[in-house]
């Protein structure tokens, strides 16, 4: 792995400086309010599917699942394991992530683990790789399907599923992996930062420990398909804050464009992506999340962050984006960007 020679060395941040670029809730602006919404599609969804609740997959207190199952037999598994810098939330929180799967005839597990400081981050790992021996061996007597399973997760979540991929399961009593896939969103992939931070009062990391549980020190045992993503305009909204928000002489400029940097690379891949795929839509023949969320994520940074769209090279993008801007959905809701100084 390596990193961009303008980019920040966390060793030389102070510690308010480190903390604040550890703090996604300060990032993000109405995060509390994101976070309720989260509570309440979570709710609604269980009045609309059945589940099995707190089933055990493990001894520890928090060793339990949530099972959703499909009103046909499931085409396979979704475990979903939650983030929270694995010191919070809980598997009730995240019961929406359930939705798009049971409509595709997916099974779901949405999954708890103990939490820091009660246990290490160690000691985790050991848990999911607990429940995933589960869903192989324990999945299909409660109707799940122990074929064609994927682990994904967020954040901390995102560092757990990929954790999963530097697993011996031959030493687990499993002949095969028990997955046939993983997806990180927004994983902590390298730990070490995390040492240095107030939160490690509760992670309580050794420089030793962090190298030993952090994905970008370990080379993966499968030959599954491992994908490492990030939110659509994540780097691009940590650009606007830092510009938008921070005055001027507080801003740090390395940040800003090692930020813009990747925002680029970003769109640049979505735009070859476009490219390769042809057709009108990312996927398929049909409008689909992929398009929502890339048109958001264009729009929201060429306005925010003042791209000249026809000056930059992004064409199958900017065709994608200008489709689903022509919707009715798109134009009734659309509002002009303007900086908060401005407001």
């Amino acid at each position: 792995m390596t990193t961009p020679n303008d980019a920040p060395d966390w060793r030389k941040l102070s510690q308010q400086e480190l903390d604040r670029g550890l703090n996604n809730g300060e990032a993000v602006a109405g995060s509390g309010d994101i976070v309720a919404g989260w509570d309440a599609r979570s709710a609604e969804l269980r009045q609309r599917h059945a589940a099995h609740l707190d089933l055990r997959y493990g001894p520890g207190p928090l060793e339990t699942l949530d099972l959703f199952l499909p009103d046909s037999t499931p085409r396979g598994t979704f475990v979903f394991i939650h983030g929270g810098y694995w010191r919070a939330l809980d598997k009730a929180d995240f019961h929406f992530v359930a939705g798009p799967m049971l409509e595709e005839g997916m099974a779901v597990v949405v999954a708890n683990y103990d939490l820091c400081p009660a246990v290490s981050i160690a000691k985790i790992v050991d848990e999911c790789r607990r429940l995933m021996v589960w869903i192989a061996k324990e999945g299909p007597r409660h109707g799940a399907s122990a074929d064609n399973v994927v682990v994904g997760g967020h954040s901390a979540g995102g560092h757990l599923a990929a954790m999963m991929f530097a697993t011996d399961w031959d030493a687990l009593g499993l002949a095969q992996d028990p997955f046939v896939g993983g997806v990180a969103l927004s994983g902590v992939n390298d730990l070490k930062p995390l040492v240095l931070s107030t939160m490690n009062s509760d992670l309580r990391l050794t420089s030793a420990e962090a190298a030993r549980v952090s994905p970008v020190n370990h080379a993966s045992l499968s030959q599954a398909p491992l994908l490492i993503a990030v939110g659509g305009a994540e780097k691009g909204v940590l650009q606007v804050y830092e510009t938008a928000f921070r005055p001027p002489e507080k801003r740090y400029r390395p940040w800003v464009e090692r930020c813009h940097t990747q925002t680029h690379a970003a769109l640049a891949e979505l735009d070859r992506l476009c490219q390769v795929r042809g057709g009108e839509w990312l996927i398929g023949n049909r409008i689909t999340q992929a398009d929502i969320t890339a048109t958001c994520a264009y729009t929201f940074l060429s306005d925010a962050l003042g791209f000249n769209r026809e000056a930059l090279a992004y064409p199958a993008l900017g065709a994608v984006a200008a489709r689903c801007e022509a919707l009715p959905e798109f134009s009734s809701v659309k509002a002009d960007w303007f900086a908060p100084a401005d407001s």
